[in-house]
């Protein structure tokens, strides 16, 4: 597994945890070390030669629970065999007698309470999820970086990657009937192969299929924003925006999603935009989540 901590990734929530306390200590060579290792008992043996403060037992069990929190957001089957285990005891089987059960099967099982614990916030946050709107993110590799749970607070979004209309329209034989908000951010690379005026007519396809699969759904489409890798299929990109917003000028039900404001007059702002002038940068991805955000909220 994959563990994004402190603008760090890590092999495992051992590796995470032995790198924070050897900085917190001050030992910044040793945490190096051990963040350029790549198994959980290397980094533990690393982390036995920090010099302990008397504080770090009160931080220790904080900054454990922390990483498993973040674990169980950024990996699914972690998430998933945690819930699975329903309301059975879990036993973290180390002979570690703090963290684990000991040699002896008398230890603290601190890890293992720490499980539990986490099992119960993981179902009131399903539970409260279970009440909030659904919506459905269905978009190319622009909203690859897009975290549902961190979108909005007030709506619970899924986000799925489909790099043309042809593949959302598959991506949309899963969607549940349900969903509330359905978003297409789409049309980035339709433009390359399409024409304008295919690129409208697929789009406008999609939206139908959606509107007969989700009936109750509102719809956004959020359009691509200006590109600098060719100046003719920037063009051409602003000829299918200007088609898309007076097609469905009229509708009720379908919404646009202007990503404008990371342009600046018809052109890429260079702060928005990588150097393939077609991804956003960091701080280009927040105005366009922003922009998103905003649109969902806006239709519920």
């Amino acid at each position: 597994m994959t563990l994004y901590w402190n603008k760090h990734r890590f092999h495992s929530v051992e590796q995470a945890f032995q790198y924070e306390k050897a900085l917190r200590h001050g030992e910044k060579s040793l945490a190096s070390k051990i963040d350029q290792s790549r198994h959980a008992g290397i980094a533990k043996k690393l982390g036995r030669q920090v010099k302990l403060d008397p504080r770090w037992d009160m931080e220790k069990e904080r900054l454990m629970y922390n990483l498993l929190r973040t674990k169980s957001r950024q990996c699914g089957e972690f998430r998933e065999k945690l819930i699975e285990s329903g309301e059975n005891q879990l036993l973290e089987n180390k002979p570690d007698p703090f963290w684990g059960i000991g040699k002896d099967g008398k230890g603290m099982n601190v890890l293992g309470k720490m499980m539990v614990e986490l099992r119960s916030e993981l179902l009131q946050r399903m539970e409260k999820e279970k009440s909030k709107p659904k919506a459905v993110v269905i978009g190319s590799s622009l909203v690859k970086n897009m975290r549902g749970d961190w979108l909005s607070s007030r709506v619970s979004t899924d986000v799925h990657i489909a790099y043309t209309i042809p593949a959302a329209k598959e991506k949309m034989q899963d969607i549940p009937c349900d969903t509330n908000v359905v978003l297409f951010q789409l049309l980035s690379n339709d433009v390359k192969k399409m024409s304008e005026s295919k690129c409208v007519e697929d789009l406008e396809n999609l939206v139908k299929l959606t509107k007969e699969k989700c009936r109750s759904a509102r719809i956004i489409i959020s359009l691509p924003p200006n590109r600098g890798d060719s100046r003719s299929l920037n063009t051409k990109t602003d000829v299918v925006n200007a088609h898309v917003k007076s097609l469905f000028a009229e509708d009720n039900i379908v919404s646009i999603c202007d990503n404008s404001n990371l342009s600046y007059r018809g052109e890429p702002n260079r702060r928005f935009i990588c150097g393939d002038g077609v991804h956003p940068t960091p701080e280009g991805e927040k105005v366009l989540f922003a922009n998103i955000r905003r649109a969902i909220e806006g239709v519920l």
